[in-house]
């Protein structure tokens, strides 16, 4: 999906989305909490350090079994700005998250809530990514939908 860049419902939207998505691939609701906070804390970046007229929002479920992954992709188009910064990793017993100012914590819950993460330039733009592990998907549950383009309404 295509949301709109510097727009401040955009991360509201995107989380909107992506939850609807899961729930529709048969994920539970209870297992939904990560994913929308993580596509919320990158496209909430997204709008606030670039500029980009849209911001492009992907997810899918790969593999089957115990091997499901749910892969989040969050692009801009903005001009890079200097290099991108990996948080460190939250030390358990340094200070906790609370005691750091009250922006610069999205990557961090990123880097704690993702099996995997990571950022790619891009020309333009910037595309920041993170993996999650699924559990085992039940015989019950309906497979993904098949994404088409063209003729839509």
């Amino acid at each position: 999906m295509v949301l709109p860049g510097g727009c401040a419902r955009t991360p509201a939207t995107a989380r909107t989305l992506v939850r609807t998505w899961l729930l529709a691939w048969g994920i539970p609701d209870a297992q939904t909490d990560d994913p929308a906070l993580i596509v919320t804390e990158l496209t909430t970046n997204a709008v606030v350090h670039t500029e980009s007229a849209g911001i492009v929002v992907e997810v899918q479920i790969t593999g089957r079994g115990q091997l499901r992954r749910l892969r989040i992709r969050v692009s801009d188009q903005g001009p890079h700005s200097g290099p991108i910064r990996i948080p460190p990793a939250v030390d358990p017993d340094g200070p906790g998250l609370g005691d750091v100012d009250e922006s610069g914590r999205g990557l961090a819950m990123v880097d704690t809530l993702a099996h995997r993460w990571g950022a790619v330039r891009m020309h333009p733009g910037t595309r920041v990514w993170a993996v999650l592990l699924l559990p085992a998907e039940s015989s019950s549950a309906p497979a993904p939908p098949v994404a088409t383009s063209g003729g839509g309404r």
